[in-house]
């Protein structure tokens, strides 16, 4: 009788710890397949900081309006807005009527840059390219071609790292002398506008971007911001939703100057709508002459 007790209590034993084995196997599995998904959530989210929000204001009759909220290239604390400079006068243009400046940032591209060309060139329009050094190095006769067609030339940054672009005056002042270099030796151009990447100013650059200015301005150079946006840096978007940002933070604007990106699919695909969408206004190339908008810190 004692033996079958035994036996009995051993049976149990080895059941009860199978039983805590299996759980506990289990648990751990769940816990690791619930770690995995949440990696995989943060690995899907872009790195990029997240968008804030800045005040838009421009001038039209002289008059300073205000304007809807537009997303900022990059994340700031400092409350902004865009003003357009009164010491520069445009090229027999009166501020009453509608000017649009299509500009394009990143490029050039082998492939949506030419696409992006092909429509211009239909539609008998000049755009701003405000060129990335490593990629015209890379395409060269996409860069040749454009200053061939009469478009205008700004240099945007070299290798559009912002820690390392970002870093001090000096390492700002080398990527930019490396992408005007590339320009000049395979456009033949040489560059008066700029565009500083993420805006003039923003996260990566508040502790420097007055001096960067001062700097840059004593050199001749003038740098453009935007007051409106196709928004197409930000996620894979369609050409219908860029559409509709182009038109909402225009805002019935009568002076936009609106950032775009030729190394995007949806930009191609969806230019010649746009230019439809804004055939009430006249589309120019930005000039040395133009009334240049740019980010301002926001006085209360």
């Amino acid at each position: 009788m004692m033996r079958v007790m035994f036996t009995a209590a051993c049976f149990f034993a080895v059941w009860l710890s199978v039983f805590f084995f299996t759980q506990t196997t289990s648990i751990g599995g769940s816990r690791k397949q619930e770690t995995s998904q949440t990696l995989k959530s943060s690995q899907d989210v872009p790195i990029e900081k997240e968008m804030p929000k800045i005040i838009i204001t421009t001038f039209e009759n002289n008059e300073t309006t205000a304007l809807p909220e537009i997303p900022l290239a990059l994340e700031t604390t400092m409350p902004l807005e865009t003003t357009v400079s009164s010491e520069k006068e445009t090229d027999n243009q009166t501020i009453s009527e509608k000017v649009l400046y299509l500009t394009f940032d990143d490029g050039p591209s082998i492939r949506y840059t030419a696409e992006i060309l092909d429509v211009l060139k239909e539609k008998d329009i000049k755009a701003t390219f405000f060129f990335v050094g490593e990629n015209v190095r890379k395409y060269p006769e996409i860069v040749k071609r454009i200053a061939e067609e009469g478009h205008t030339i700004g240099i945007h940054c070299n290798s559009h790292r912002y820690e390392e672009l970002y870093e001090s005056v000096d390492s700002y002042l080398q990527d930019f002398n490396k992408a005007y270099e590339a320009v000049v030796e395979t456009a033949g151009v040489e560059p008066r506008l700029f565009r500083f990447p993420g805006g003039s100013i923003n996260a990566y650059n508040s502790h420097i971007y007055k001096e960067l200015i001062a700097r840059m301005e004593e050199q001749g150079f003038i740098y453009f911001d935007w007051n409106a946006s196709l928004e197409d840096s930000l996620k894979k978007i369609s050409p219908e939703e860029l559409l509709a940002n182009a038109k909402n933070t225009a805002a019935n604007k009568k002076y936009v100057v609106l950032l775009a990106h030729d190394i995007v699919e949806s930009t191609s695909e969806c230019l010649e709508d746009l230019i439809e969408q804004f055939q009430a206004y006249r589309i120019e190339p930005l000039t040395p002459e133009v009334k240049p908008v740019q980010f301002r810190e926001k006085t209360s």
